[in-house]
């Protein structure tokens, strides 16, 4: 008898003590998750020209990491580094249009998030640098985005070649035809009417931007 009362103590404490572990687990994610919106939120709070645009940033972010099931942290510290880039030479519009056609792009390929932070950083380069240089077209993008040379060119209206020669003569401006080239990907790679993604990975991603959405509202007071 008193052999099975110790049994029946000890699971009671290794339950507790397991119960105590996961909420431990939890609160030291719910921590560093909030540690880290917060260090990003500053960031594209500084950026943004206004509360309203740092707010709708925010709705805009969260909608396409749902839409697509991408990482939200990598969302937006990569959409914070292209809107510094981009924000005096197109429109915030056009900001979102050019981050929500790659996102999308990217999603439907099965990027890894290495392919999607190449991508993101040939945009940044070419719209920091103003003119569109082969470097990041047809390196950085194009390994990033199967066909980005090509579609570009179709954006353009242009041929291949007569791309190369406009790219050395420094005639292609970012600002010009990054959008251009954001709506011809998505005709090319047949995305165009596509608002969600629905796969495995987007599906399990999901739930990670659900968790990281909820985190990021308590750190906004909102929760």
């Amino acid at each position: 008898m008193k052999a099975t009362v110790r049994f029946i103590i000890e699971l009671a404490v290794l339950g507790v003590g397991g119960l105590l572990t996961v909420m431990a687990g939890i609160v030291k994610s719910v921590f560093e998750l909030t540690k880290e919106f917060d260090g990003l939120n500053r960031a594209l709070k500084l950026v943004a020209t206004s509360t309203e645009i740092f707010t709708q940033s925010q709705a805009f972010l969260r909608k396409t990491a749902e839409d697509f099931g991408i990482d939200l942290t990598q969302l937006t510290k990569q959409y914070t580094q292209f809107y510094v880039s981009a924000k005096d030479k197109i429109s915030s519009t056009e900001i979102q249009g050019i981050f929500r056609s790659i996102s999308k792009a990217s999603a439907s390929m099965g990027l890894t998030v290495q392919q999607q932070e190449r991508a993101f950083l040939a945009l940044n380069q070419m719209m920091s640098k103003g003119t569109i240089q082969a470097e990041e077209l047809r390196g950085q993008l194009g390994e990033a985005l199967p066909g980005a040379f090509g579609i570009m060119a179709k954006a353009v209206g242009v041929t291949e070649q007569e791309l190369s020669k406009m790219m050395k003569a420094g005639e292609l401006l970012a600002s010009d035809v990054l959008p251009k080239f954001a709506k011809q990907l998505e005709k090319t790679y047949g995305i165009e009417t596509l608002d969600r993604i629905e796969s495995l990975v987007a599906s399990q991603q999901r739930l990670t931007v659900a968790w990281e959405a909820y985190v990021a509202s308590l750190q906004a007071g909102e929760g």
